[in-house]
């Protein structure tokens, strides 16, 4: 992946187009922090013919790698990888509902970007900008996010927020130790509440195990385990400190090694290098993709 191909940097291409296209979510976070996004996302509002000709526009400037095209019918979405290794994402608005807490979301169409926003799980990422057409430089930010990635803080859109998506309690202390934000008043007193009332428990394992996965992906992985364990989730074998001797030895390892050399350490109790020698970690690749 070459950073000085990053898909941000095409974007002016898009000036022309007629359509109502925007740029939304992390990347658009990323850009305000100043920061190169792996995965860019767009939002195409409009009728189907207009979210056709978007489409066709976009992969026309950022073409799919060959095999990489998929579509996600049940979610409104199109994704590929472009030939430079980035993930581009073109979807419609949609919104969500929980039948109850814990489960996965129900996807239903959305007239607007507005309303799309609503369903995202921090105001620094229900932010949207307008790239073209009759939205060209247009923000659409509801809940100020702007102001939050200003003022460095992770705030829930609702307090409900953690009881309909549990797995939102370990993002907000991922993205908090990636980048050095803080968990706004209300949204700590909820999270706090929410482990509280267990309602991790509420997830299936496996979402559980990919979330714990997501923070050893992390480059600040021992940071996210680090805080992990302050708010009460060790599932078992995280440490209160990572020590910096195993952080440094498992810096170019992947998240699966990272893990379970953790859970090497608490469980055996080896050291640092006993760990990797000893007990060498195989896996299969593209398990976390």
């Amino acid at each position: 992946m070459n950073p000085s191909n990053q898909p941000l940097n095409n974007l002016h291409r898009l000036r022309s187009f007629e359509g109502r296209i925007y740029l939304v979510g992390g990347c658009v976070r990323d850009r305000l922090l100043g920061k190169k996004s792996k995965d860019i996302d767009f939002l195409v509002e409009g009728r189907d013919l207009d979210y056709e000709s978007a489409l066709k526009t976009l992969q026309s400037i950022f073409p799919p790698a060959a095999g990489s095209l998929a579509e996600f019918s049940q979610f409104r979405t199109v994704r590929w990888t472009d030939e430079n290794g980035f993930g581009i994402d073109c979807a419609r608005p949609r919104k969500e509902t929980y039948p109850f807490s814990g489960s996965l979301p129900v996807v239903l169409p959305a007239e607007s970007v507005s309303e799309e926003l609503k369903r995202r799980d921090f105001t620094v990422n229900a932010i949207a900008l307008g790239l073209c057409g009759p939205v060209k430089d247009i923000w659409v930010d509801p809940f100020d996010g702007r102001g939050d990635v200003s003022k460095k803080s992770i705030r829930i859109l609702h307090e409900n927020s953690f009881k309909d998506d549990p797995t939102r309690i370990f993002r907000a202390l991922r993205f908090a130790a990636r980048f050095g934000f803080r968990l706004e008043e209300t949204t700590g007193r909820e999270l706090r509440r929410a482990l509280r009332l267990e309602f991790l428990k509420r997830i299936s394992w496996e979402r559980q195990r990919d979330e714990l996965l997501r923070a050893f992906k992390e480059a600040c992985w021992p940071e996210v385990v680090e805080s992990f364990y302050k708010n009460g989730i060790d599932f078992g074998f995280l440490p209160e400190r990572v020590p910096g001797s195993l952080a440094a030895a498992l810096r170019k390892r992947s998240a699966v090694h990272r893990l379970a050399a953790l859970y090497t350490c608490a469980r055996f109790g080896k050291g640092v290098r006993s760990t990797l020698d000893t007990y060498p970690i195989v896996f299969v690749p593209g398990a976390l993709d």
